[in-house]
């Protein structure tokens, strides 16, 4: 299955300087540095998500959790990509 820390680093490698790229090519010059710090707070969702989890596994199961999981992120997913389609109308 590989290493997780392995896995971890190699997404960060992708994903970082997409980002990076996205908001330097549209947010404005002087709004710029705001919203780089912003990005630098997305880690500690991670950590507040494990919470709930950690409730509903104690509650329930571990399957219903990530289960219930998975369908909060797809929907997360669909409302970004589908209803909100940001990204797409995106110049440059």
């Amino acid at each position: 299955m590989g290493n997780p820390v392995i896995c971890r680093g190699g997404e960060l490698r992708v994903f970082t300087p997409l980002v990076t790229a996205i908001i330097q090519l549209n947010v404005p010059s002087e709004l710029r540095g705001r919203v780089l710090s912003i990005l630098q707070l997305a880690p500690a969702v991670h950590y507040l998500g494990a919470l709930p989890l950690a409730v509903v596994a104690d509650a329930m199961s571990w399957s219903v959790a990530i289960s219930g999981g998975a369908a909060l992120s797809l929907l997360v997913a669909l409302w970004l990509g589908v209803w909100r389609p940001v990204l797409r109308r995106m110049e440059g």
